[in-house]
């Protein structure tokens, strides 16, 4: 590894450190109430299977897709394996009756990985920033999101929106990957980045269309005729296929059970209509969502 290269992964080093470090004061906010939603959480305690004894792979919900109640779940077996291990746990049982009790250790875990993730967007934008902007781009834009009051906030909450703000900026610094160089590799990592935010939530989907566009620049960029709309490119294609793969490995019930996905994307729907964003009576709710909250 080259001085230079030493040098850069140590800045991007310690701006992760302070954007985490950041994100640890007054973690334990409003415990043992747990005064936000925490849904994935609460729903990965539900696969736990306490009454059937062992754990329920299907969520069974598709309002939100299922990464982040796997990682939850993975994170609770982990904290559970430790507790065993010191003493703390005597079976499964145990964990249970403690998150019942007192579900301080368990929400302060989640919101652990939740600080680490939203301190890797911060590390993530900094490195596009340095790629758009050298030096000064890479300070700039990681301090700001580093010190964001919103991302520090929210970086103290579980929900799914850590991992989709992670996952979008991985894919947002491999598509202009791909737009510079167009490798093979980065192609594959755009997909893989898409599919796994868009198993976070649906939204991430939304890159989808830009790196198609910035495909079609690349063959314009390599003199490749595009009267095939670059469909006959194996990066490309590749690339939708890593994206299809690693949804439907990392939430594979969104697609297994079409009931429960029919079932709660109705919701969803009217959920959008009915008050969703601080509004009310906005009709259709998909058109109000398509027309005046994406833009």
């Amino acid at each position: 590894m080259t001085d230079s290269r030493i040098r850069r992964a140590a800045a991007l080093s310690l701006l992760l450190l302070l954007a985490f470090a950041l994100r640890l004061p007054h973690l334990g906010w409003g415990l043992p109430a747990v005064e936000e939603e925490a849904y994935p959480a609460k729903k990965a305690i539900e696969m736990w299977g306490f009454a059937t004894g062992h754990v329920h792979g299907d969520p069974e919900t598709a309002g939100w897709p299922a990464l982040s109640f796997y990682a939850q779940l993975l994170l609770q077996h982990a904290q559970y394996v430790l507790g065993r291990l010191t003493g703390a746990y005597a079976d499964r049982l145990d964990y249970w009756v403690a998150w019942l009790v007192d579900p301080t250790p368990v929400i302060l875990w989640g919101r652990l990985l939740k600080a680490l993730l939203t301190a890797g967007i911060a590390a993530v934008g900094a490195a596009v920033g340095r790629r758009l902007a050298g030096t000064t781009g890479f300070w700039t834009v990681g301090l700001l999101l580093a010190a964001s009051p919103l991302l520090v906030r929210h970086g103290q909450m579980i929900d799914p929106d850590g991992w989709v703000g992670l996952l979008a900026a991985l894919a947002v610094a491999a598509i202009l990957a791909v737009g510079a160089g167009g490798r093979r590799r980065d192609y594959l990592l755009a997909g893989l980045w898409i599919g796994l935010g868009t198993a976070a939530k649906y939204t991430p989907l939304l890159l989808a269309p830009s790196l198609y566009l910035v495909h079609l620049e690349r063959l314009r960029g390599e003199g490749r005729s595009l009267a095939r709309l670059g469909l006959d490119d194996r990066r490309f294609l590749l690339a939708g296929l890593v994206c299809g793969l690693a949804f439907a490995a990392t939430s594979p019930f969104t697609l297994f059970n079409l009931g429960v996905l029919r079932r709660d994307l109705a919701w969803q729907g009217d959920h959008m209509a009915l008050g969703h964003f601080g509004h009310a009576g906005q009709g259709v709710g998909w058109i109000h969502y398509l027309a005046s909250v994406l833009p």
